[in-house]
């Protein structure tokens, strides 16, 4: 069944902003629905995909909800905490399928993703704009200062300061 099934333009003719945040930690919710509430929904329709868990987050804001699946917050930690890859070729493969369709359905005149780098292969399969965001401090435009190494569990016994 359509994550739209049912379902009617916001405002029909206004631009389609997508929002597509994996679900994994506050963060990656948070930082898209700020910059969604900044949106004039005078001038643009604004569509939030993730998965549930930070629902009450969400709930309220003047948007439209879309569930997509996101891998569980404790596997997410637990990639994370061992240093592996965040995201393995069949999760990837997996997103992808899953995003395809949303994409081909809605058609938003652009889609902007957090944590969710199958974006990068979906949205360009369908044709659509795609914009990562991201925390600042990875970019190499941010000023320098020290950065503290990743809390991973391999790393815990090493002098590192």
């Amino acid at each position: 069944m359509s994550a739209l099934a049912g379902r009617r333009e916001l405002m029909p003719g206004l631009p389609k902003i997508l929002f597509l945040a994996e679900a994994v930690t506050l963060a990656h919710i948070a930082r898209p629905l700020s910059l969604a509430g900044q949106l004039d929904r005078e001038h643009y329709q604004v569509y939030f995909a993730s998965d549930d868990g930070y629902d009450s987050f969400v709930s309220g804001e003047d948007l439209f909800k879309i569930r997509i699946h996101s891998r569980s917050k404790d596997e997410f930690l637990d990639v994370l905490d061992r240093g592996a890859p965040l995201f393995e070729a069949d999760l990837l493969r997996r997103y992808v399928a899953d995003e395809i369709p949303l994409l081909q359905e809605l058609q938003p005149d652009l889609v902007i993703g957090d944590l969710r780098p199958s974006l990068a292969v979906s949205a360009r399969l369908v044709g659509i704009p795609y914009v990562n965001l991201t925390n600042a401090y990875w970019s190499p435009f941010a000023s320098f200062r020290k950065i503290p190494f990743p809390c991973l569990r391999a790393m815990r016994n090493l002098p590192l300061r």
